[in-house]
């Protein structure tokens, strides 16, 4: 089977081909026409409708069809083994059993060998969208915060991770390898950009469905501000004008905005974090690997 995962400088995204190398390495082969779905919000996106598709732990991103497309519909080349929750199962029609969790949930059991290094009071990781518009480094020295990029490699990221007292996230993936590296997690929506519907998905399938985003407003860098002005004044956007539009948003956001963003992290800085019960962890990872095994049974050879 060939492994499809969106292949981007994105946390999450990136665990993909470590992940199932470790769990599934036999069933990986590139000049198979057959397609094993990997970890991601992927189920919206085309796939060629004469691939046998296998989908495990999958999710899809609901409420955002411009981003995440719409649900396929669901037909003999499609084998859903598991789905990351139950928003997913509802989305595509299927039975609850098929929501388990998502597959990152195994480095519970694959961990990697970690650099050691002083430990980390709390670390903080934007959804990687968000990087295009808040300047991440500056929120952090402000507050506090280890600055988590989600751009960087999942590797060294586990890393520094793992030595954290607890995660503030804004990235999915963010609470799930830190619940699975037993760090405790704090979740947080600064930017639009970041769907309710996979993070709700993922805290039903961990028995966490009271858990709530915590807000924070926008808190745009100086750059975005300028991409702002520009779009906001359309054809006046000439000469100096852009730029003191900005300058002036800028002083407004400094002076009014920017003390209620640092606000909101520094509660959460000393908020108690979440994690899912041991026995729900196990149970899900045992789970994943069981139908890893059913389907390599069910492979010919």
């Amino acid at each position: 089977m060939i492994l499809r995962y969106h292949r981007a400088a994105n946390f999450g995204d990136a665990l993909n081909p470590w992940i199932w190398r470790e769990v599934a390495g036999d069933l990986l082969d590139d000049g198979s026409s057959d397609v094993l779905v990997g970890i991601g919000s992927l189920l919206g996106f085309d796939f060629d409708p004469e691939a046998d598709k296998y989908v495990l732990t999958t999710g899809f991103g609901g409420g955002d069809p411009e981003n995440y497309g719409t649900a396929p519909e669901l037909d003999e080349r499609w084998h859903v083994l598991a789905v990351r929750g139950p928003l997913t199962a509802q989305a595509l029609g299927l039975p609850r059993s098929t929501a388990v969790t998502d597959g990152a949930a195994l480095i519970r059991h694959l961990r990697p060998e970690l650099s050691e290094g002083a430990p980390i009071d709390c670390g903080w990781m934007p959804h990687v969208a968000s990087l295009e518009f808040v300047d991440a480094q500056a929120l952090a020295a402000r507050n506090g915060l280890h600055f988590l990029d989600p751009r960087r490699d999942p590797w060294e990221l586990m890393g520094e991770m793992a030595r954290c007292r607890k995660i503030v996230t804004e990235a999915l993936h963010g609470a799930i390898v830190a619940d699975a590296l037993r760090v405790p997690w704090v979740p947080v929506k600064q930017f639009r950009q970041v769907n309710e519907f996979k993070w709700r998905d993922w805290l039903q399938s961990m028995e966490l469905d009271s858990v709530r985003l915590n807000e924070a407003p926008e808190d745009f860098s100086e750059a975005m501000l300028r991409r702002i002005a520009g779009h906001k004044l359309g054809p006046a956007a000439v000469g100096p004008l852009p730029g003191l539009a900005a300058k002036a948003y800028g002083a407004w956001q400094r002076l009014r905005v920017r003390p209620r963003v640092d606000a909101v992290f520094r509660r959460l800085r000393q908020t108690d974090g979440f994690l899912s019960r041991d026995g729900v962890l196990e149970d899900r990872c045992a789970r994943i690997l069981e139908l890893v095994d059913e389907l390599r049974r069910s492979r010919p050879g």
